[in-house]
């Protein structure tokens, strides 16, 4: 009998350990590729609908302001559009009206927009009105004891501004978060793989 033939043999080697458990969970999660997707769609949405709700009013706002005696200044107007009427003297007009063929027609004075009326030189914007009528009409008031600047309501013109550049923040930061997610994502990929690896090392 050889030596040590019925010696108990020893535990067999330990090889390198394979996974013990379920891979970590990638993070971020896959569900936030609908940050980048939502902000893209919005920014399209606002654009797009500002356009298409203010275009009319936008190509009203670029007419062209006139200026003339209070008795009366005539211009293209387009009926349910604002109007502002500036003074030379920064007197409040008692009344303006809109003189169209054979009628006149007193018009309400309000100071709707008036937080965007600009500033115009020896100017002071006084009130706002609708216009009643479409097509080339005098405006006149009374009350303000000299001249008077008639010019639409451009409010619309601020509207689509902020608009576009509302659309262009959402845009970037829909450009600016999918490759960051992506990045995320591809690194916690890698990670996962370093942490479990393939069985026996292999």
């Amino acid at each position: 009998m050889w030596p040590g033939a019925n010696l108990p043999m020893g535990p067999p080697p330990v090889g390198p350990a394979g996974p013990t458990g379920p891979p970590p969970p990638i993070r971020p999660a896959a569900g936030w590729y609908a940050l980048p997707i939502t902000m893209g769609v919005l920014a399209v949405v606002v654009f797009f609908g500002a356009f298409a709700l203010l275009w009319n009013e936008s190509e009203v706002a670029d007419g062209r302001p006139v200026e003339g005696p209070e008795s009366g200044v005539s211009l293209r107007l387009e009926e349910g559009y604002g109007y502002f009427v500036y003074v030379r003297d920064a007197a409040e007009p008692d009344e303006c009206r809109v003189v169209s063929g054979e009628r006149t027609i007193p018009v309400r004075l309000t100071d709707e927009h008036s937080w965007v009326a600009s500033e115009v030189d020896s100017y002071a914007y006084a009130a706002t009105f609708t216009a009643p009528v479409t097509g080339q009409a005098q405006v006149a008031c009374a009350g303000t004891g000299g001249w008077i600047r008639v010019q639409p309501d451009d409010a619309s013109l601020l509207y689509l501004g902020l608009s576009f550049f509302l659309s262009l923040g959402l845009l970037i930061v829909a450009l600016v978060s999918l490759p960051i997610i992506m990045l995320r994502r591809s690194g916690a990929r890698r990670r996962a793989a370093a942490v479990t690896g393939p069985p026996y090392g292999y």
